[in-house]
């Protein structure tokens, strides 16, 4: 039985689809259709005070068509304390047959729910085969467009067997070492038959410089040049160490690859690839002649079969002699690089700019955040053009972040706690140098480190203020590890 109220036994209690507080007895609350008693809109914001109802019904008019009625009511249920009367019995009947309903549409909106899920998820991975096809097929269309598509043998010694890319000027193949028995990676320059005879020896004058860089590099995370030749006038090749990218998640042989697969990756496996390229770029800062890549981008970093990353194309990279002062070397490159993950200092105009191994610390933080949020930090949906001529990058004095997609509890915090006497040079009294970064708790020094903190460290806008990589590479959340 429906027990009808007056609007002004209404309490001052918001109707929604959460349980009203359950204190005393206990009242159910469920949806009913009926067109009993139309309330004006005022009566969607109150409950109806129900004391000695056995079952009160209320009804609101819809403000956008005030003609109509709502045809959804509030059936507010309140157990009788009176044994034996038969409308109680009735009224539990309908009690338990509403409460029954109600579960019936909550576990229906939640299968629905879960077919939406399942759908969105089946579009996205649809998406990624057709960005994946559409690669694909360019590449099988370079492979037939190319010189080289029928299976040479380059040098006496290299057999190719299919094209891995293609860039401005040059293309890469797999290959096979018929002397060390091993696949490889060729890369054939082409020189441009219309270039100036000017233009290509600074071509080859630049390429044999790369050479004699990077083949002196030898590190777990540093891409191996193996060899270099001249196949004719136009054309000579470098060989490097082939990446064929992890067996177990064949999403792409370079981070560039991965990210178009995936957009977003977990932060474990960020941090896990941020830790490889900085200690990469550790070994490059730690050598009698120091290293800067100058370079650093998604396409640039290689994966092997076991999924470990490499840096790879020293083609901008920088030698850091030994008298270059403290403030860095002279950047004679200007315009050259790729403007997303390139910092302020090298879009400055007024002055030849310096730069130092902090470069390569921002561009790891864009990289870094490009991993974790699936864009750039700055200018991600502008051209390299229009970065320059908006100095989007100059502009970028400060990193936001997204409130999508968030980090893991773990990023958040990173726990490394090491003994007092391990850093008795800082005292019991002292705050280490990272200052907010540390604490003293039971003669414990316990740091404290943010993943938004790091991100923020290697993309100071002030290149004085920046740390440079020997500095940032210590930064706890890079050197923590679970015991």
């Amino acid at each position: 039985m429906l027990k009808l109220c007056s609007l002004q036994q209404a309490a001052v209690l918001l109707i929604s689809h959460e349980s009203v507080p359950k204190k005393g007895n206990k009242l159910l609350v469920s949806y009913h259709i009926t067109k009993q008693m139309p309330c004006t809109i005022k009566t969607l914001y109150c409950m109806l005070k129900a004391e000695g109802s056995i079952c009160v019904n209320v009804l609101f008019q819809d403000t956008k068509l005030k003609k109509h009625v709502l045809t959804c009511g509030l059936v507010l249920a309140i157990p009788c304390t009176d044994k034996g009367d038969a409308t109680d019995a009735e009224s539990g009947v309908q009690e338990e047959d509403i409460l029954f309903q109600d579960e019936i549409h909550k576990s229906r909106l939640a299968s629905i729910k879960r077919e939406e899920e399942s759908i969105l998820r089946e579009r996205d991975r649809y998406e990624l085969d057709k960005g994946r096809l559409i690669r694909e097929m360019k590449r099988i269309r370079d492979e037939d467009g190319s010189r080289f598509n029928n299976f040479q043998i380059l040098n006496n010694r290299y057999a190719l067997l299919n094209l891995l890319g293609k860039g401005g000027f040059s293309e890469v193949y797999k290959a096979y070492d018929l002397v060390e028995h091993r696949y490889v990676a060729c890369k054939l320059h082409g020189l441009n038959a219309q270039w100036s005879e000017d233009k290509k020896q600074s071509y080859i004058r630049h390429a044999i410089r790369e050479y004699y860089i990077h083949k002196t590099l030898v590190h777990r995370h540093i891409v191996r040049l193996w060899d270099i030749f001249e196949i004719d006038h136009n054309t000579f090749c470098t060989v490097l160490e082939y990446c064929s990218g992890k067996l177990s998640q064949p999403l792409g042989k370079d981070l560039d690859a991965v990210l178009k697969a995936t957009l977003v990756l977990p932060e474990k496996e960020a941090r896990i690839i941020i830790v490889q390229i900085f200690q990469g770029l550790v070994y490059l800062n730690k050598r009698a002649q120091k290293i800067i890549h100058y370079d650093l981008k998604p396409g640039n970093v290689l994966f092997d079969e076991l999924g470990v990353a490499k840096v790879t194309d020293f083609g901008l990279s920088k030698i850091v002699e030994d008298d270059v002062g403290s403030q860095g070397m002279e950047l004679t490159s200007q315009g050259a690089g790729t403007y997303w993950y390139l910092p302020p200092e090298c879009f400055e105009l007024s002055k030849i700019p310096l730069i130092s191994s902090k470069v390569d610390v921002w561009s790891a933080g864009v990289l870094f955040y490009q991993m974790l949020f699936g864009r750039r930090p700055f200018g991600h949906d502008q051209t390299q053009e229009r970065i320059l001529r908006e100095d989007t990058i100059i502009k970028a004095r400060k990193v936001e972040f997204p409130s999508r997609p968030s980090v893991s509890n773990e990023a958040k915090i990173c726990w490394v706690r090491y003994c007092t006497s391990a850093v008795s040079d800082f005292g019991h009294h002292e705050m280490p140098p990272y200052g907010e970064n540390f604490w003293l708790i039971n003669d414990d020094i316990i740091l404290f480190s943010n993943v938004q903190d790091l991100i923020r460290r290697c993309l100071t806008y002030n290149q004085a203020e920046r740390p440079d990589v020997l500095t940032i590479a210590q930064d706890p959340y890079l050197t923590y590890s679970k015991k």
